[in-house]
């Protein structure tokens, strides 16, 4: 059964941010092309696959690309959220802990 996957308002903030920078350096088609994949891919694989990524605490992690998706999983309602994208080479996780 295909979870359901949710993107998080501040994780849509992410993939702005994600867009905007990648439209300054190389220009905005191809950044909306990208993020676009990143988006598609991730929500495929936390559909099918939602347990099979590296779990911390709660959460779980998964790279794409050169990012990281930060996301939980309620097995009872089969809903995958997503509450994080940051670059890896970011720290990600004061700012996680923001976010909760």
């Amino acid at each position: 059964m295909n979870y359901k996957v949710y993107i998080s308002e501040k994780a849509d903030q992410d993939f702005d941010k994600i867009s905007d920078y990648i439209a300054e350096h190389i220009g905005t088609d191809r950044s909306l092309e990208y993020i676009q994949r990143l988006r598609k891919r991730a929500k495929n694989i936390f559909s099918l696959f939602p347990n099979a990524c590296t779990k911390y605490g709660e959460n779980r992690f998964f790279v794409l690309d050169n990012y990281i998706a930060i996301y939980t999983v309620n097995e009872a309602l089969k809903k995958v959220r997503v509450i994080m994208i940051a670059h890896q080479s970011l720290n990600y996780q004061s700012e996680l802990n923001k976010r909760r």
